[in-house]
């Protein structure tokens, strides 16, 4: 077991103390007076010595003593220092906390400008990094805070006091606990390492609501179902019914097809008179599409040329306004670059012209101290100054001149283009004057061969077969005569009436087929219910054996904890209203929450929990008590111990 001790201290300036050394016994030492006399001061120094904090973890807490005036006292240095045990090894550590004073150029006094930590480690100066492993190898910060202050652990989260407390006793596998029944080993073969028990738990219970969600909505659906269902008929007599108008139908057909056979006879030379009048129009239409198209041409021809040239002078002309937008574009990047080049030459003279360095004075002072540096080392500085701008400034103008001539071709690159683009424009201005003229001669023809197609007309007056033609239409138009047609008004009516009834009794018959359906839908709901009845049964069975499962876990991690301590017992799992169980991690003192013991049993259980801690660690610490008036009998314990009692004591009395 390692025993961390404190063997002397000593503040200077720390707060209430001007100077004052504090020898302590290695077991026990009592410090005593009234409120304000600097008990609290001694156990907060030793907490900013060790790891720049109060006992409540504050790093912006007043370190200086004040004045009157409640404002801190300047032009001294708090100061703590402590010899200590840390094993066999004896250790002497000490903290500084300097003011800095500068004095600015041009002013005869000295400015206040903040303060600085130092750091000593067995009279060595170290840094604040190697001080805080030095003190992290003798005992982390956490820890120290867990074996120094008994009230330290139980004002954790519950979250972190469970899993320190898991940490030290082991906790207990599932497999272990499972082992018990063979219901529970089922249980941990199904979620199979996926997920943990209290995850499968809700993930049961997720389930079971999901089915009685769907069992509530069962009955009214079956009684939907039952009430959509239409009346029963007798089937058998409606398809009878149905039988014999359809039958009935196909009489009245069978008379209407003999009625109209008997004229086809008398129709024949009707037809064959109108089919013949029909063809003879075909004819003429066609000999007239002829004449038309044959005097309609050239003139379709001209047309066609005509809009093909059209199409070229708009694609031409479309073309020619790309070039001229391109022109444009490339003279105004040409600008661009033109202006550069002036940015870039006027940059090269700026830079050629700059000459002689100048020097900032902060350039001249120690960036750690802040104080001015001597003249050999200044002239070094500006040497080594000196060196680093001419050399930027050699890169600057190389940049430039690269800059220039990279800006130099683009400028002949794009002068280039400008007059391809231009001779482009060119070009395409004489095809555009060529076409137009095309264009001029096209209209010209039109007008010529329009007159000539819409004569075509006038040409069918003066072709003997078009003659002959509308000769033949117009007689045979004359003597076709009507074609002869049978009354079966009576029959047609018979039949609609029928055909209606017909289609009453159709929509009787389909109610069965609604009927069979409704049932089979009824049956299966009724399936879907009894499914989700086994299912949910089975769900409760297995959330039944989990809640077995995690009672006795509940039962065995609480008994392996309890085991440790002799004083305190902890509560890792509380009880809900609906009987299930929630984790949690309280410390309890004869039954009572740690959180409503009075102070004395709490300080109890705060040394029966360190002398856990410091068992598991292999480690002791200085413990502090605060209101240890508070204990008719002090805990026993291997730690050294520092009990801060409130008494009428004026005067801090150490013992």
């Amino acid at each position: 077991m390692k025993h961390i001790i404190i063997k002397n201290l000593r503040m200077v300036n720390f707060q209430g103390f001007k100077d004052k050394t504090i020898e302590f016994n290695d077991s026990e030492n009592t410090i005593r007076g009234q409120n304000a006399t600097g008990k609290t001061t001694v156990m907060r120094a030793v907490n900013w010595l060790f790891f720049g904090k109060d006992q409540f973890g504050r790093t912006d807490f007043e370190i200086k003593p004040l004045a009157e005036t409640g404002e801190p006292i300047h032009n001294v240095d708090s100061e703590v220092t402590a010899v200590i045990l840390s094993g066999d090894d004896e250790i002497t550590l000490k903290k500084v906390y300097h003011e800095i004073w500068r004095k600015p150029r041009g002013q005869a006094e000295a400015v206040f400008s903040g303060h600085e930590s130092l750091y000593y480690f067995n009279g060595v100066p170290v840094t604040m990094r190697e001080y805080t492993t030095k003190i992290e190898s003798i005992c982390p910060e956490q820890l120290f805070k867990l074996l120094t202050n008994p009230l330290y652990f139980p004002s954790l989260p519950w979250q972190e006091q469970r899993k320190l407390l898991f940490e030290i006793c082991g906790n207990i596998s599932d497999e272990e606990i499972a082992a018990q029944q063979k219901a529970w080993t089922d249980l941990l073969n199904t979620i199979n390492g996926h997920k943990t028990m209290d995850e499968y738990k809700r993930e049961i219970a997720s389930e079971k609501r999901k089915i009685k969600e769907d069992l509530e909505k069962i009955p009214a659906r079956i009684d939907e179902a039952q009430r959509a269902l239409p009346q029963e008929e007798d089937w058998q007599n409606l398809n009878n019914v149905i039988a014999s108008l359809r039958d009935q139908m196909q009489s009245i057909d069978k008379e209407i097809s003999d009625l109209s056979s008997g004229l086809e006879k008398e129709n024949e030379k009707y037809l064959s008179n109108l089919n013949l009048l029909n063809t003879k129009k075909r004819e003429l239409q066609q000999l007239e599409y002829d004449i038309q198209n044959k005097a309609g041409r050239k003139y379709g021809e001209l047309t066609h040329s005509r809009a093909m040239d059209s199409e070229r002078l708009r694609s031409l002309k479309e073309e020619k306004e790309r070039w001229e937008r391109t022109s444009k574009n490339l003279e105004q990047d040409k600008q661009q670059y033109l202006n550069e080049r002036e940015t870039l030459l006027k940059e090269w003279y700026d830079l050629s012209k700059q000459k002689e360095v100048f020097f900032l004075e902060e350039e001249f002072v120690c960036p750690t101290c802040k104080r001015p540096l001597d003249d050999t080392d200044i002239e070094e500085k500006k040497t080594e100054l000196t060196a680093k701008w001419n050399e930027e400034r050699a890169k600057k103008l190389e940049k430039n001149v690269n800059k220039g001539k990279e800006v130099a071709e683009w400028i002949q690159s794009i002068t280039h283009k400008i007059t391809a683009t231009n001779q482009k424009q060119t070009d395409l201005a004489i095809e555009i004057k060529v076409t137009e003229d095309q264009l001029k001669t096209w209209d010209e023809e039109l007008v010529k061969a329009k007159e000539q197609s819409e004569n075509w007309k006038q040409l069918t007056t003066e072709n003997e077969q078009h003659k002959t033609l509308t000769h033949a239409i117009s007689q045979l138009t004359l003597s076709i005569g009507e074609p002869k047609k049978v009354d079966i008004s009576e029959q047609t009516a018979k039949k609609e009436a029928i055909q209606k009834e017909l289609e009453t009794h159709l929509q009787r018959l389909n109610n069965q087929k609604f009927i069979e359906q409704g049932n089979k839908r009824i049956a299966e709901l009724k399936k879907v219910q009894k499914d989700l009845a086994q299912k949910l049964a089975d769900l409760e069975k297995i959330e039944y054996n989990i809640q077995g499962f995690i009672k006795a876990k509940i039962e065995s991690i609480e008994g392996k904890v309890n085991s440790m301590f002799s004083y305190v017992s902890w509560r890792m799992f509380k009880e809900l209203v609906n009987g299930e169980s929630e984790e949690t991690c309280e410390a309890m003192i004869n039954g009572v929450p740690f959180s409503d013991a009075n102070s004395g049993a709490k300080i109890h259980a705060g040394f029966d929990i360190i002398k856990v801690l410091s068992k598991h660690y292999g480690m002791t610490a200085p413990c502090f008590v605060d209101n240890s008036e508070s204990l008719s009998e002090f805990p026993k314990t291997e730690a050294q111990t520092i009990k801060l009692y409130v008494t009428n004591d004026k005067v801090l009395t150490i013992n």
